[in-house]
């Protein structure tokens, strides 16, 4: 599912004009990416949580090369899914799908 069909699916759900939507969505999105470049923890109850952590910078080697190449330090993003979205994925499918 894309950003545009969710959007329509809001606006269809509530009755809003899908640009309201977008900008609801568009300041939720600004909200959560700030929150975890800043390196904050964002939950979502009943979803899940985003996790922001820091990645020392490193040495590789490179396989092919055998070259040694710097990384540098950056943020590393991780989901952890809510228990009650987690029930949802991973109960038995006995109902068809709605595709």
């Amino acid at each position: 599912m894309t950003r545009e069909e969710i959007l329509a699916e809001v606006a269809r759900a509530h009755k809003m004009p899908v640009e309201r939507i977008r900008q609801v969505t568009n300041t939720f999105f600004s909200l959560l990416g700030n929150a975890l470049a800043a390196g904050d923890t964002v939950e979502v109850r009943r979803f899940g949580t985003f996790i922001s952590k820091p990645v020392q910078a490193h040495e590789i080697t490179i396989a092919w090369t055998g070259k040694r190449h710097m990384v540098p330090a950056r943020r590393k993003i991780s989901f952890r899914v809510g228990k009650k979205l987690a029930e949802r994925l991973w109960r038995q499918d006995d109902a068809p799908r709605q595709d």
